[in-house]
């Protein structure tokens, strides 16, 4: 039963990513738009028909209600809301400066095929972000926010810590050994692996603020803050160069960052241990609505 879940969803999204392939190529053939917008148009429809549409009916296939089977129907303790914004900017030094250290990694000679197919997927990334955050104008920001952190935001959560979590687990939510699958297998579908090991440890975060919360909403507000962090940074000409905004950590930085995430890290901990503390409360609400 948990791999039908598991391939079920799989199929949807194969299903998901044809349609969005159809419909992006009709957008591409009548619409004429500059190519960055074009860019966002089509992750736009990428956004709807890979992650919401299959997450949405992948709950449906398997008798569940969209608002309680995604864990969308309640906000659960609107105490934690704040810390878990807050939590985002004090978490970004040690995410940077981790990712720096990812960066690092080597491969012996006999893996060589297998690193420069990771360094391409990783420049293909490079070059999609750098067509996005190409203008710096108000339109072009706004469109960003939208489809980088709005859209990203709810549909990545939509998916993996909502349908996914639910195929791996059997309910609503899972416990700890489906959190750090999907939280690997949130990591590697970016398929930008020079960022894998900060980009798994959030996604762990990101499942921990679900099954604390009981809500899938604290980790789409988590998700959305890291990444309107990024679009606010880059969407400011005079800010979009820092290694804060682009992640690359130059050799007299390194220094500087160990001693932000040392400082950050703590007040971090106590923000997630408000959250974590909250879970009482949240437990014996959800309990009793069922």
């Amino acid at each position: 039963m948990l791999w039908g879940r598991v391939l079920a969803l799989a199929g949807l999204m194969f299903c998901g990513l044809l349609m969005s392939a159809i419909v992006g190529l009709g957008f591409v053939n009548l619409a004429k738009l500059d190519e960055a917008y074009m860019g966002r148009l089509l992750q736009f429809l990428a956004t709807i028909f890979v992650f919401i549409l299959p997450a949405m009916v992948y709950v449906r296939m398997f008798g569940g209600k969209l608002g309680s089977g995604l864990l969308l129907n309640v906000v659960g303790d609107r105490r934690v809301l704040l810390p878990v914004v807050l939590s985002m900017f004090l978490l970004l030094p040690s995410i940077t400066f981790l990712g720096y250290v990812n960066e690092q990694m080597s491969f012996p000679d006999f893996m060589r095929p297998l690193e420069d197919w990771m360094r391409m997927m990783e420049d293909k990334a490079q070059e999609n972000a750098d067509l996005f955050f190409r203008d710096t104008d108000l339109p072009a920001v706004v469109c960003n926010m939208l489809v980088m952190a709005v859209m990203a935001g709810f549909a990545e959560e939509l998916l993996f810590r909502g349908a996914l979590m639910h195929a791996l687990s059997g309910r609503m939510p899972g416990g700890h050994a489906a959190i750090w699958i999907v939280a690997v297998i949130f990591s590697a579908f970016h398929l930008q692996f020079y960022g894998f090991v900060p980009r798994l440890l959030l996604g762990a975060y990101l499942g921990y603020l679900v099954y604390w919360s009981r809500s899938l909403w604290p980790a789409i507000l988590a998700h959305f803050t890291n990444n309107a962090i990024i679009v606010v940074f880059m969407g400011i000409g005079s800010l979009k160069d820092m290694s804060i905004a682009t992640g690359e950590i130059h050799s007299e930085e390194i220094g500087l960052y160990a001693l932000a995430s040392a400082l950050t890290l703590p007040l971090f901990a106590c923000c997630v241990r408000f959250v974590y503390k909250r879970r009482l409360s949240v437990e014996a609400n959800f309990q009793s609505s069922q």
